[in-house]
Order: structure tokens, then sequence, then C-alpha cells
């Protein structure tokens, strides 16, 4: 059901942004900021990527749960599509293009001080 809603809100989100900008060319950047619940991010990021892809880019899997993957809180994950004017005809073709450029990143909080209290 998560897999379903993600799709066709992700789609819809590219499809604005391409019909609405004044030249949708191709090697045209768009950042799209989504904020989510880790239970989210992994769902998309499993069904996007394979495992072997996940593992070399440092992800780990929680053997006490089925080897679910770990998003780490606060992270950041990049993930990248290629939009094209054929996009606008076929949409599905938006996530085959999927590439994860940056999992579970969490360097922005290496410099916060922890305080036990």
């Amino acid at each position: 059901r998560t897999w379903s809603w993600l799709q066709e809100s992700i789609l819809q989100d590219l499809q604005f942004i391409l019909k609405h900008s004044e030249s949708p060319a191709e090697n045209t950047n768009y950042n799209v900021l989504v904020v989510s619940h880790a239970g989210i991010i992994r769902t998309f990021v499993e069904k996007l990527f394979p495992v072997e892809l996940l593992k070399t880019m440092g992800a780990q899997f929680d053997v006490t749960r089925k080897n679910r993957l770990i998003i780490p809180n606060s992270s950041v994950t990049v993930i990248e599509f290629e939009l094209t004017e054929e996009s606008l005809q076929h949409p599905e073709s938006i996530l085959k293009s999927a590439k994860l450029i940056d999992y579970g990143n969490v360097s922005h909080l290496e410099h916060i001080a922890l305080h036990d209290d």
C-alpha cells in the first residue's frame, strides 16, 4: 500500500514540475526535498534498488527483524531521477531511471555534542 502511494505521489510531483517548467529540457536539474519517517524511505529505497547496491553504500540490516534495512535517524538519502520529454508520455519510466546518489548519510550530525542528563 505504501509503495503504491509513493509511486503515485512522486510521479504526480515530477509531472507537475515538468509541466510547469518554462522549458522542461533534458539536463535540467530540479531539486525536490522530501522529508519523511524512516519507514517510508525504507520502503522506497528497498523497492527501487537491489540489496547489493545498498550494501556497497554502507547499508546495514537488522537480522533480528527479518533483515530489515536500517535507516539512521535524521539521515539524508539522495535519489536522482532522469526527467525527459518521454517521461511526460510514460511516467513509469521516471522511477525506472532512479539512481541512488547517497544513502543514510549522517555526516551533518558529526559536530553535534551529545549530553547525558
